[in-house]
């Protein structure tokens, strides 16, 4: 009972330092108003399609059910309840491995930016990163049923947990060679992972849908520019420069014990191993979040935790918490532009960066909401056509917090066909997939005869506005 003693303190501090930021939002990227549109389209219209590829079923169902039921603060209270899972089990890995500086590790741990971050957003990375820290747990312990089952629960939430799910895969056949523990692993993390993984993969229009974004993302490898991008968001993973230096530092002063402990080939390293080079060779191809590195975080800090003291540790806690407010920025490495290196600045950390986007995603809503409420008027979303999931869900949702802009509308997702300069028609839009060639997404609003519609209009507004009439008069509206 002792560990579980110590550990609820850490728990609850991490708990308390999630709940100030979980009324601002769902998220920062267009992806998380995609999981909650995706959710709420299966609870209320009885239809599943995906948010993105290849499918995250089990989080969309999960977080629109709660987003409908509470809002944005009842997922980032769900997702910060994730976290305070995955640290309970955090500790008792460390235990389990004989780390002396158990608490201080698992407080850095509760304190990472990105993970302080993901748990107070609708997306699926806490979930994700929850099942694979109990997975490990319980395969480690000889668990191996509920070591699948989490591992199933892990796959359904994000199916690229089947990077970390194949390594354990690979620590059960070492284990013991035997068949029957293989299966005692496998049966539970198929049976449970089926489901979720037929709901992805039954529907054409989802493999038309992955297609789609494989053709947009194909040839992508490690490029001069990638890797550069790479190498800084990993700096920036691990704290940035502070807490990447100390971390360094640490291993470069006590790498006798790091070899010591390869050297001795404790079982439970190679799994944690696999997932560090998989992972980030996938990173380098496509460094687009931070969170992608996640799942390499349990295996850095238990091996590094072997061999640094308290005092190393109790410094990386530190820098980790005033990164999460406090940054530095060293040039701008985004996907898609060149990299440009700048001199050394302070800017925001990535928990205030996710507020400060959720900020600017309720003004736009509440511009949207203005524009689009007003009587026959043909709103362009021109580059930022990714706002109209976030209309739409805000429109859905039957309640929002304070601060949480919303628009009070009834809005029908249509796709809008042109055919040279007229209207070929306007149809009703499932699912919010891409639409074909010359098809436009939009949000017709038929109460006022408006529609909001991805881009620029197509064709003149007067004859647009006629087709929404004509599309609302067909009794088309959801």
């Amino acid at each position: 009972m002792r560990i579980w003693d110590s550990t609820w303190p850490l728990v609850a501090l991490a708990a308390l330092s999630r709940a100030p930021f979980w009324w601002h939002g769902f998220g920062v990227h267009p992806d998380e108003w995609g999981v909650i549109r995706s959710g709420l389209d299966f609870w209320l219209h009885g239809s599943y399609f995906i948010a993105r590829p290849p499918g995250y079923p089990l989080n969309e169902i999960m977080m629109g059910g709660l987003a409908w039921i509470g809002g944005a603060p009842l997922c980032a209270a769900a997702s910060t309840a994730a976290a305070a899972v995955t640290l309970v089990y955090f500790r008792r890995l460390t235990r389990l491995h004989g780390t002396a500086t158990s608490v201080w590790l698992t407080l850095a741990l509760a304190f990472h930016p990105w993970f302080w971050a993901s748990g107070t957003c609708a997306l699926d990375f806490a979930w994700s990163f929850c099942c694979q820290v109990v997975a490990f747990y319980y395969v480690e312990r000889g668990r191996l049923c509920r070591g699948g089952v989490w591992c199933g629960l892990g796959i359904g939430f994000r199916p690229t947990s089947m990077i970390w799910c194949f390594a354990l895969l690979v620590r059960v056949l070492t284990r013991d060679r035997s068949w029957r523990d293989t299966a005692r692993f496998l049966g539970p993390m198929i049976a449970v992972s089926f489901l979720p993984v037929m709901m992805c993969i039954m529907k054409p229009e989802h493999w038309a849908f992955a297609a789609s974004f494989a053709k947009g993302t194909r040839g992508v490898v490690p490029t001069a520019r990638t890797l550069a991008l790479g190498t800084y968001r990993l700096v920036e993973f691990f704290g940035h420069v502070p807490a990447a230096t100390v971390l360094v530092a640490g291993c470069w002063l006590k790498r006798k014990p790091i070899v010591r402990l390869f050297r001795n080939r404790e079982p439970w390293l190679w799994p944690h191993c696999i997932v560090f080079v998989v992972t980030l060779y996938q990173f380098y191809g496509a460094p687009a979040k931070g969170e992608y590195l996640l799942p390499v975080l349990p295996g850095v800090l238990l091996i590094v935790g072997r061999c640094l003291s308290t005092a190393w540790w109790k410094v990386v806690a530190a820098a980790f918490f005033v990164n999460a407010f406090i940054s530095i920025d060293m040039g701008s490495w985004r996907e898609g532009s060149e990299a440009r290196v700048q001199p050394p600045s302070l800017r925001r950390g990535s928990l205030l960066w996710y507020q400060e986007r959720i900020t600017e995603y309720n003004v736009e809503i509440t511009r949207l909401r203005d524009e689009l409420t007003q009587p026959n008027r043909v709103v362009e979303l021109g580059e930022r056509y990714s706002e109209l999931q976030p209309a739409y869900v805000s429109s859905l949702l039957p309640r929002g917090p304070a601060g949480q802009a919303r628009v009070h509308a009834r809005l029908t997702p249509a796709m809008v066909r042109v055919d040279g300069g007229d209207v070929a028609g306007i149809e009703v839009w499932h699912g919010f997939l891409p639409p074909p060639l010359h098809t436009y997404g939009s949000l017709v609003f038929c109460d006022a005869g408006s529609i909001l519609i991805e881009y620029s209009a197509p064709v003149p507004h007067e004859l647009l506005l006629t087709r929404v009439r004509e599309f609302c008069e067909s009794g088309a509206r959801r």
